[in-house]
């Protein structure tokens, strides 16, 4: 027996839904390795560690398939909103949850307002991203991450209200343990360690008389 129209209903809004979430997440790691920091031993973590710098390119590369998934409408892209929103219209597969024309209207109004940052975000994961064969040359990021988060905004109110009005429950987009949030403590580990290192550094180069000899930070 085949899914019923509810069951693929809630299958995709779940899809779309995780898809948001591993966008959400590779969002906030790059965000959060992107912020300056007022301590040195934070700032040097953050900017000069080459792991952390590489963790920078490659979920930034993520954060831009992920929203590709959900922003490029064509048949590769299959839980995109635009394709999921024209299914709540009526004739649509899912016609019967019954999303008022007017509010579909004003999310897909929204989307189309982020047009140039959508195609930029094609060229990236067509050109630089996934085919790597392909001629990049010319193609550069030109989604800030204002912007970024301005799409993941948007996708998180259709999900959001979608369940609200068809289920009567609340999605919540911030998963227990969520790796940002990991990634924060972590540097803040190094950093206190390094720090304590110093420390014991300092205390042996006084006992000597060798403080000049150590750097400031």
């Amino acid at each position: 027996m085949g899914k019923s129209k509810e069951e693929i209903f809630r299958l995709e809004l779940q899809t779309i839904s995780k898809i948001i979430i591993q966008a959400q997440e590779a969002f906030l790691i790059v965000k959060f390795l992107c912020e300056e920091e007022t301590d040195p031993d934070t700032h040097y973590e953050k900017h000069m560690n080459a792991f952390f710098r590489y963790s920078r390119i490659v979920y930034w590369q993520l954060t831009v398939i992920e929203l590709s998934k959900l922003f490029l409408s064509r048949q590769t892209e299959r839980f995109n909103l635009i394709t999921f929103l024209n299914k709540l219209r009526p004739g649509g597969l899912f016609q019967k949850f019954k999303i008022s024309n007017e509010k579909i209207d004003g999310w897909q109004n929204r989307i189309s307002a982020q047009t140039d940052d959508i195609e930029n975000l094609k060229q990236q994961r067509d050109k630089v991203y996934v085919h790597t064969d392909s001629d990049n040359e010319g193609v550069a990021n030109e989604v800030s991450l204002e912007k970024a988060e301005n799409l993941l905004r948007i996708a998180k109110e259709v999900v959001k209200e979608i369940n609200l009005t068809c289920f009567q429950t609340s999605y919540i987009f911030t998963p227990v343990g969520s790796p940002s949030e990991n990634l924060k403590s972590c540097i803040n580990n190094l950093t206190i360690a390094k720090k304590v290192k110093m420390e014991g550094y300092r205390r042996v180069a006084k006992k000597y008389g060798l403080e000049d000899e150590l750097p400031d930070n």
